[in-house]
């Protein structure tokens, strides 16, 4: 399986990753750095675009003409490449100590609404939240329901959201904007590390980059697994599927000088020529 390096420099924490089909440009992001990198998969001589923005921005939600709608530590934002313009839109309702958590992965669903986590920054058996909401108002607050929320895989009418902390993925109904968890999904039980972002493909398939575990796994919608894909990284963190290739996001944070010098391609924007999976 051929794999390719597409980024210039490392992320420390890669994440957020979006495709923006009409542009043919991959977005990302590096949460601890507070950077957005954009980079054409047409034209792949143009070096990578890198941009300052936000606090701890964790995922990208839309990106309309110029204006990139993420989700940072302080909110739902937006970041406008032309203008240099970042704005927060609509501030997170944190319980108790805000400076200690921050947003993490999130989605826009397809009826407009906004879906995403929060979690505590060094995790110490804090719970996060989960919040739905519009660009004008908050619409539901889950508190302490989950600990590190993840994935966010809207399927049907039903959203896939891991807990990366407990290895385990649920099934939620959203119904005008208010959530319910329906049961379980997956526990990972035969996965090796622990779930982080994934994506949905054409038909249906889910793939989740397992950090830790040195590999996207392949899912049916029913969290059957399908197959996996070994990278040359210890910790994918996000993936998109952009026809037959797959775009991987990847952290470097925490891992020792020995496991990098393993390892170079640690945070660096892979691609993947996806064949058969094993």
């Amino acid at each position: 399986m051929k794999i390719e390096i597409l980024s210039e420099q490392p992320a420390m924490l890669g994440e957020g990753i979006f495709f923006d089909d009409e542009t043919k440009d991959i977005y990302w992001l590096d949460i601890l750095n507070s950077k957005l990198y954009r980079k054409n998969i047409i034209n792949e001589e143009i070096p990578v675009q890198e941009f300052d923005v936000g606090d701890m921005p964790s995922s990208i939600l839309e990106v309309s003409d110029d204006v990139i709608t993420f989700i940072d530590r302080t909110g739902l934002c937006e970041f406008n490449i032309k203008e240099q313009v970042y704005n927060t839109i609509l501030l997170t309702p944190y319980s108790g100590q805000s400076e200690i958590f921050r947003a993490n992965d999130g989605v826009k669903l397809n009826n407009g609404l906004v879906l995403y986590g929060t979690m505590q920054i060094e995790p110490d058996n804090k719970k996060g939240s989960l919040i739905c909401c519009s660009k004008e108002n908050i619409i539901s607050h889950i508190h302490n329901e989950i600990f590190i929320p993840n994935s966010f895989i809207e399927v049907d009418d039903k959203v896939i959201i891991s807990d990366s902390l407990i290895g385990e993925a649920f099934v939620y109904s959203i119904n005008n904007g208010e959530l319910e968890r329906k049961g379980l999904w997956s526990n990972f039980s035969s996965c090796v590390g622990t779930p982080d972002g994934g994506c949905l493909d054409m038909q249906g398939n889910i793939y989740l980059a397992f950090w830790d575990g040195h590999a996207i796994y392949k899912f049916d919608s029913d969290g059957k697994v399908l197959g996996k894909i070994e990278l040359p990284v210890p910790r994918p963190t996000n993936c998109v599927v952009v026809g037959s290739s797959l775009y991987v996001t990847s952290a470097m944070v925490g891992l020792s000088e020995i496991e990098l010098e393993e390892y170079p391609k640690s945070g660096h924007l892979l691609k993947v020529e996806l064949g058969e999976s094993k």
